[in-house]
């Protein structure tokens, strides 16, 4: 009898860059494979990878009750229509929205992947604050026997494994994994010192402080190139505005790439990956991918960064929010061709020993196993 498993992801580009080698892998195991997002012009490419596809109205971020009431009554009707034996649910508000339909759906097995905090428990403002113990109940409630928590760290274990049925349920995975073939090691460029950094264009992902300490190294006649890459989240409330990249890319301060869709070719172009970042991260995709190819990494303190950029290993960890620290990690690397070799080959072996698509998939398809 074919078993069937349902991915709940709020974008379906998320899906493609964080969970397809786990999908595929799961069909392969025998599992009949069902993945479900809000609208979106990606879904045309899952679904030319063979996998059914179900749109669902799904808001990535907000607070709109009457919207996360319409989100679960859609995947209510969703489990009960299409009987998965397995669900998976990827990002907080997923599992959240999909744990407590799951539920009520009766559905035997759930899988609930927190990819990072996010927003929510970063904000410093009260309304947000306030909303952080309801979202911590919501997970507990929509984890009963038959379910297991993931999360990237242990940081984020200790925060939302708040009770001892649900510590009893949770596993630390070392994040959703990077194809190191697809990534693989490339010679670092000729030229100045180029920086990155990739990631969606919010305010707590430290885009700032990477600006003003590239200005600080430029004043300083520092010869490097400051690259930005990501697409603008206008509808976040922590968003940058165009005209402040715009601004940005008029003094010179930093080159803004936009969306990239060719990230191993990106990554191949600089040097080192950046992230210096105060939001709620699970093990941030860039510095994985980054890693992967051989780049030596700034970080910010957050559990998830020191879990791929490790100070001094294979980069500099630095304080979130210090822009001469910052200026002073990516001042070192300028030019140090020995340095970024060094930092770049323990990037790559760290990435091969925790990091592997193989890796995380054999660990998740083990959690299915425990519970199906």
């Amino acid at each position: 009898m074919v078993r069937r498993l349902i991915f709940l992801v709020p974008d379906a580009g998320y899906f493609l860059g964080h969970r397809l080698a786990l999908a595929k892998a799961a069909r392969a195991a025998g599992w009949e494979v069902e993945v479900a997002t809000a609208p979106n012009a990606r879904q045309a490419e899952i679904a030319a990878l063979g996998f059914v596809v179900h749109s669902l109205p799904f808001r990535r971020h907000g607070r709109n009750l009457l919207g996360a009431f319409l989100s679960l009554a859609a995947i209510w009707r969703l489990y009960r229509t299409r009987r998965p034996d397995l669900v998976h649910h990827v990002t907080l508000k997923a599992v959240v929205l999909g744990g407590l339909a799951g539920r009520l759906a009766r559905v035997p097995a759930m899988v609930h992947a927190v990819t990072g905090l996010g927003y929510l428990f970063t904000a410093e403002s009260w309304d947000w604050r306030l909303l952080r113990w309801p979202v911590k109940l919501a997970v507990c409630l929509a984890t009963p026997a038959q379910a297991r928590l993931l999360t990237e760290h242990s940081g984020d274990r200790a925060l939302l494994a708040w009770t001892p049925g649900l510590r009893a349920r949770a596993r630390v995975i070392d994040g959703s994994g990077v194809d190191t073939e697809s990534f693989a090691p490339a010679p670092l460029p000729k030229g100045p010192t180029r920086f990155l950094l990739a990631s969606r264009l919010l305010k707590s992902k430290g885009i700032e402080s990477y600006a003003a300490a590239a200005a600080e190294l430029r004043a300083a006649g520092v010869r490097a190139e400051f690259l930005l890459a990501g697409d603008l989240d206008s509808g976040h409330p922590d968003g940058l505005e165009r005209a402040l990249l715009e601004r940005w890319e008029s003094m010179g301060t930093i080159e803004w790439v936009g969306y990239c869709a060719d990230m191993p070719s990106l990554l191949a172009s600089v040097h080192a990956v950046v992230l210096p970042s105060a939001y709620g991260e699970g093990i941030p995709r860039c510095l994985l991918e980054g890693a992967s190819v051989g780049r030596a990494l700034i970080a910010s303190e957050l559990p998830g960064c020191r879990a791929i950029a490790q100070d001094k290993r294979n980069g500099f960890i630095v304080p979130s929010g210090n822009i001469p620290a910052l200026a002073a990690a990516m001042g070192k690397l300028a030019g140090d061709k020995d340095l970024l070799a060094q930092f770049g080959k323990a990037s790559r072996d760290l990435v091969l020993e925790r990091f592997s698509d193989a890796q995380i998939t054999a660990a998740t398809l083990e959690v299915y196993r425990e519970i199906t």
